[in-house]
Order: C-alpha cells, then sequence, then structure tokens
C-alpha cells in the first residue's frame, strides 16, 4: 500500500513540473522526442518503486539504425517493459479500443505511437504504412506478431503480416522474448505484483537483398528464436 501511494504521488508531481514545460515546445517534432524521453523516465521510476526489477541481456545486439522489434506477449505489461528496458524510443503498435479512453487518447496521438482497429483491413493498412514510414526515418517500432496475449499460458502463432514493414523496407527485424510479466499481472486482475522479469534481446535478422522469399518464412524464423527461450 505505502509503494501504491509513492507512486500516486510520483505521478502527480511528475505530471505538474513536466507537462507545462514539454507543451510549451512549438515544434510538434521535438515535443514528442522529449515527451517520450521523461515518459520513458517516468515509467522506470514506476517500475522500480514497485519492485519489478528488469534483466535485460543483449543489448548489444541492437543496431544503430531504426528496427523492427517483435516479441512474445504474455501480458499487458509487455510493452511498458520493452519502453523502459531500452535505451531508445520503441513506437508500439496498439489497440484502438485503448483510444476509447479519453486520457490516453490524447497521450498516445502526441508520443506518436500506432493504433490499430481490429478486424479492420483500412486500418491494417494504416498501420502497416505509418510502421514503414517510421522505419524509413530512423523510429523504431514495436510489436507483438501473436496479435494478442497469451497470459503465459499457451503460446499462440505469429502472424505473417507483422513483419511487412521491415520485409518492404529492408529494416532489419530484432527478435526480443519477454518472461516474467504474466506472473506479475495476472489475467483479469489489475494489481502489479513486485518480481523480475527477465527480457532477451536477439541478434538482428537481415531483410535487405530478398533474403526473404516471404513475410510467413521470415515470421516463422522470429518465431523460433523467440519461442526457443522459453521455459
Amino acid at each position: 500500500m505505502i509503494r501504491l501511494i509513492l507512486i500516486v504521488i510520483y505521478v502527480l508531481i511528475w505530471f505538474v513540473f513536466h507537462i507545462p514545460y514539454v507543451h510549451r515546445i512549438k515544434k510538434e517534432e521535438d515535443k514528442e522526442k522529449l515527451l517520450n524521453e521523461k515518459l520513458q523516465r517516468l515509467v522506470r521510476q514506476i517500475l522500480k518503486l514497485r519492485g519489478i526489477r528488469l534483466q535485460v541481456e543483449g543489448k548489444s545486439n541492437l543496431p544503430a539504425e531504426a528496427v523492427l522489434l517483435v516479441a512474445n506477449h504474455e501480458s499487458h505489461l509487455d510493452p511498458i517493459i520493452l519502453y523502459a528496458c531500452l535505451d531508445r524510443i520503441p513506437y508500439f503498435v496498439m489497440k484502438q479500443e485503448i483510444e476509447k479512453i479519453p486520457v490516453f487518447r490524447s497521450w498516445t496521438q502526441e508520443i506518436g505511437h500506432i493504433a490499430l482497429k481490429r478486424g479492420d483491413r483500412r486500418s491494417s493498412v494504416e498501420v502497416v504504412r505509418r510502421m514503414k514510414q517510421y522505419l524509413q526515418i530512423g523510429k523504431d517500432v514495436l510489436i507483438f506478431p501473436e496479435g494478442t496475449i497469451n497470459y503465459g499460458e499457451k503460446e499462440l502463432p505469429f502472424k505473417p503480416g507483422s513483419f511487412r514493414p521491415a520485409h518492404e523496407t529492408g529494416a532489419s527485424v530484432v527478435p526480443v522474448t519477454i518472461q516474467g510479466t504474466a506472473r506479475l499481472l495476472e489475467k483479469q486482475q489489475f494489481m502489479l505484483k513486485s518480481g523480475t522479469v527477465e527480457i532477451k534481446i536477439h541478434p538482428k535478422i537481415e531483410t535487405k537483398e530478398g533474403k526473404w522469399d516471404s513475410t510467413r518464412e521470415l515470421s516463422a524464423y522470429a518465431e523460433q528464436i523467440i519461442k526457443q527461450e522459453l521455459l
């Protein structure tokens, strides 16, 4: 309970001191970058206050250029964990339902993350377009190819379409294995538990010069790398 109170106080102080400053910046691109950097530090501090430890292996596998990060999906905590543990800003693809919550709608738009309306072909096409655009201008993109959360029960097959942006732009794919988030945020629960999350960043997979005949082959290879690490 004490930890929860500390987190609430910390977040309130953060909003009071940081948001007005960020919103004084005129250039949208600079505002987005600064807001993401400050939000990333906030998330790291919240995880620390909650007693969540991140064990990250393979940071040196991240190349200098923008990449498509792909990971298994155990819980709602996964994008937050990856957002916090990297030394760069990953822009992630998320369900459009999140934007129905007013406070989240304005935030996701300001920090540049991409919303997907599941089952809507037009939305899927737009998401792929934006992902390609981000990769081409030097922004990392994070996606969970399972398409939904498996809650640590049974891994779901990867969807090859998730790899289209990398396959069509020549951007490298970096597989990431996450373990432990399902224990910290269980199905249909809202209270975070303390504990350790293990993140392994694998070597990049090159996609340039027609190395992969199809996204299906690329998807299967990345899926094998990620899931062979799961206990």
